[in-house]
């Protein structure tokens, strides 16, 4: 029994804009989880990967938010993998969680300037991936119109 395909389908912007975004969160995903390590390695003592302190050993408001962060790198991670919503809003809000916090209350958390250029950058790449995704299905449905 074999299977014959009546006709093929060719490639239409709006799928290479669908497949660049599904490598994009893909991708950020394993960085997600290489951050969850790093995070949980940090807080429970056994590296300092990311800068991050452990447990007790810093003030009360840089712990809240390492732990915070450790606990919803893996939610983010896993989010992204399967392409839901709540992943990409959960990751959005960790970006600008660390990049208020490091950027914006320095005195209080460290400042990380290379965090907040690769967090702005990611925005932005994600903001141009969307931006793309939303003008390739206008393309699409313009020619469907005709």
């Amino acid at each position: 029994m074999s299977i014959v395909l009546d006709t093929v389908q060719p490639i239409t912007k709006a799928g290479r804009a669908e497949r660049t975004y599904l490598v994009f969160v893909r991708l950020v995903s394993v960085l997600c989880l290489v951050a969850t390590i790093g995070y949980w390695a940090g807080l429970s003592g056994i590296s300092d990967f990311f800068g991050v302190a452990a447990l007790g050993s810093s003030n009360t408001s840089v712990s809240a938010m390492n732990v915070s962060l450790a606990a919803l790198f893996p939610v983010a991670m896993l989010g992204l993998w399967l392409r839901a919503r709540w992943g990409v809003a959960i990751w959005v809000g960790i970006l600008v969680v660390q990049i208020l916090a490091h950027g914006g209350a320095p005195s209080i958390f460290e400042a990380k300037p290379s965090l907040i250029v690769t967090n702005l950058g990611l925005l932005a790449a994600l903001a141009l991936i969307c931006g793309y995704m939303i003008y390739s299905r206008y393309i699409v449905a313009e020619a469907m119109t005709r």
